[in-house]
């Protein structure tokens, strides 16, 4: 979300020096327009170590993805409905076992199969995942989760402070 650390840096680095009156403070706020697109790069690793019955066993697993947040709505009181989706997926796994190694990969862009590893991407690639309501402070009003969809995705914005911030403010 750059354009969102682009805003906090340019307003919240203007500001008195000192021997200046009290610094000016801003209320901070979204404010999105229909439409707008929200894209980012998501990348994961996982490795588990397991051992079963005496039986060693290591699952490692790699993805990158695109997700994608479209602002579908805005009402009256400033709040932003956003629909999620995953636009593409690059998913890597490898298992070792005292039987040898076994690799599985996959491509969204460009592979029609998915392989039996990453099953759980069965209807989830290109197609809207969830809906999520925002007020201007980026509290979560509203979530609808389609039923093959994990909730996984808890915040989409930073919450922004309820009161005015001075320059080098911070919030928690």
């Amino acid at each position: 979300m750059p354009f969102i650390v682009f805003f906090f840096a340019a307003v919240l680095c203007t500001g008195a020096f000192a021997g200046d009156a009290a610094p000016e403070k801003y209320l901070l706020r979204y404010s999105f327009k229909n439409g707008e697109i929200l894209r980012w790069n998501v990348q994961e690793s996982l490795k588990i170590a397991t051992t079963v019955r005496g039986e060693e066993g290591i699952i490692e697993t790699q993805s990158l993805s695109a997700k994608i947040w479209v602002v579908t709505e805005l009402d009256k009181d400033a709040k932003a409905v956003f629909e999620y989706k995953t636009d593409d997926v690059r998913m890597k796994q490898f298992q070792t076992k005292t039987d040898g190694v076994k690799q599985a990969e996959y491509d969204s862009r460009k592979d029609k199969k998915i392989p039996a590893a990453f099953g759980n991407l069965e209807g989830t690639i290109g197609i809207p995942l969830a809906r999520i309501t925002i007020d201007p402070r980026g509290n979560t009003e509203k979530k609808t989760l389609r039923q093959y969809s994990a909730d996984t995705e808890n915040r989409i914005v930073i919450l922004l402070p309820e009161e005015p911030v001075a320059a080098g403010g911070t919030w928690t």
